[in-house]
């Protein structure tokens, strides 16, 4: 049998890795194959409770989702001043409060996020 570990997704939503828990251990990093048959690199952070699948101890192994101290979500940031998607970034109102915002609310002045 191939110890070919792939992604499940559980009842709660999340992407693990699926595997034999002789090599998905909390802190490796390991290669997951997706459905095209590429391979991504990913490190496990913890791992499920042992269960039986064709004879072998597989796990599911919880994955880092964080990548240079930023969140692993795709979805992009939103302007709190406008709701504008792109180009945004982190300001701060004159009170120093801070809060998301796109170039055209950054340049336009008068920013505030209380």
């Amino acid at each position: 049998m191939s110890a070919t570990i792939t992604y499940r997704k559980t009842r709660q939503g999340e992407w693990v890795a699926c595997g034999p828990a002789a090599i998905v251990r909390p802190h490796q990093l390991i290669d997951v194959t997706r459905r095209d048959g590429t391979t991504r690199p990913e490190r496990v952070v913890s791992v499920g409770r042992v269960f039986q699948a064709g004879g072998q101890d597989m796990v599911y192994g919880y994955l880092d989702r964080t990548r240079h101290g930023l969140p692993a979500s795709r979805t992009a940031a939103m302007c709190d001043q406008c709701g504008e998607r792109r180009a945004v970034t982190t300001a701060s109102d004159m009170s120093g409060i801070p809060g998301q915002v796109c170039g055209i609310c950054a340049r336009s002045g008068g920013l505030s996020f209380a």
